[in-house]
């Protein structure tokens, strides 16, 4: 009885003390001027992080408020410090969530309905940043108030019109206003494209067949339209690119095989999906990059036909030819290319791009595809 209470016992413990081991994290709290350290701060969700904060001491749980401690911090890089600040046309003692500590410090603050960035210069007042403002008798969004506050960094606060209202974003921004460097501010975009397409026709060595292994199929030129979305990846200095296209393809291809003429006819209409890593060399307004990735293509119509052509002295005979479809529906192949993007206006630019392309059919015994592609697009 006694060794079951004992095991009771431990097993009780071992309840206890797994939320504070998996529902806590290291951290520190400011109180009087005074820094505690390794202390068990309770995970917080939603706004509390704002409102207050709770630690485990000696087993209990106590809970600080911004009129307790003017600082606490957990998991190394999340630092909240207490301020007042203008909320519901009153002067509310709060937590700051430290975004940016430099000569320009970015704050935020989230409650019930309400979330607002908070900037300082050199640790000077706090200066608010909500979505949109009045200010002396004009409308004012965000943008035009990081592009005032900015001002000492010209070619910085240019950029404030490519801002998002986001942590990540403002943080890049306000992270080249430090730096005075606007090397890699990129933003997520979509818009629409255009290209004019050269392309080969190839097949695989595995053909045996008499009709088919001779056949010589001509250059192909056609043009594809689509639209494509981007987002800046790995730390900002590169893009996912990836594009939707539909195109319009008519293929022919010629032999003689002794008294016979082989013509095979493809018609495609075909739906693309590059998808690609895109890496944008800062230069100004021109910005010159170089991009690679893959490329699966599905072809809602295909259709193709073998014919011959029999040539006597009295009749011309033509006969469809039955045959194995030789172009798979769907293709998958690589893609590479450079071209330059021009901005236009703060959001918009206008690319240039020349691009190779190889495609392998999935199906068995199928043909390739391979080519050049001078692409044109608008982004929004």
């Amino acid at each position: 009885m006694i060794i079951i209470n004992h095991k009771a016992n431990i097993l009780l413990s071992i309840l206890l003390t797994f939320p504070i081991i998996v529902y806590t994290q290291n951290g520190y709290f400011i109180q009087d001027n005074t820094k505690n350290v390794n202390i068990k701060i309770l995970k917080l969700f939603g706004n509390d992080s704002f409102r207050n904060f709770r630690f485990y001491k000696k087993d209990s749980l106590i809970t600080l408020t911004p009129k307790d401690a003017s600082e606490y911090g957990y998991n190394q890089d999340r630092v909240f410090i207490s301020t007042d600040i203008l909320l519901n046309d009153t002067i509310q003692r709060v937590f700051l969530e430290k975004l940016i500590d430099g000569p320009v410090s970015l704050y935020f603050f989230r409650s019930a309905g309400f979330k607002s960035y908070y900037l300082s210069r050199n640790g000077d007042i706090l200066t608010a940043l909500p979505r949109q403002m009045k200010k002396e008798g004009r409308k004012l969004d965000f943008r035009d108030q990081l592009s005032e506050y900015t001002t000492s960094c010209a070619k910085v606060s240019n950029a404030a019109k490519l801002v998002s209202y986001n942590k990540n974003s403002m943080k890049r921004f306000i992270s080249s206003v430090n730096s005075c460097d606007l090397k890699y501010f990129l933003r997520a975009r979509f818009g629409i494209f255009g290209s004019f397409n050269i392309t080969n026709t190839i097949l695989p060595k595995s053909f045996t067949s008499n009709y088919i292994k001779p056949l010589k199929f001509d250059r192909n030129i056609n043009e594809a339209v689509g639209i494509f979305v981007e987002k800046p990846v790995f730390q900002n200095a590169f893009i996912l690119h990836t594009e939707l296209a539909i195109s319009k393809t008519g293929l022919s291809a010629f032999s003689t095989v002794e008294n016979k003429d082989i013509d095979f006819v493809v018609n495609l209409l075909t739906i693309s999906m590059p998808i690609q890593i895109r890496y944008l060399i800062p230069i100004g307004d021109f910005k010159p990059y170089i991009n690679a990735g893959s490329n699966l293509s599905y072809h809602l119509k295909n259709e193709e036909v073998l014919y011959e052509t029999v040539h006597t002295p009295d009749l011309i005979e033509i006969n469809t030819i039955l045959h194995d479809k030789l172009n798979s529906d769907f293709q998958l192949g690589f893609i590479a290319g450079a071209g330059i993007d021009i901005r236009i206006t703060g959001r918009n630019s206008f690319t240039l791009e020349c691009r190779y392309s190889k495609l392998y059919g999935l199906a068995e015994n199928s043909m390739m595809n391979s080519g050049l592609h001078f692409i044109t697009s608008a982004s929004f």
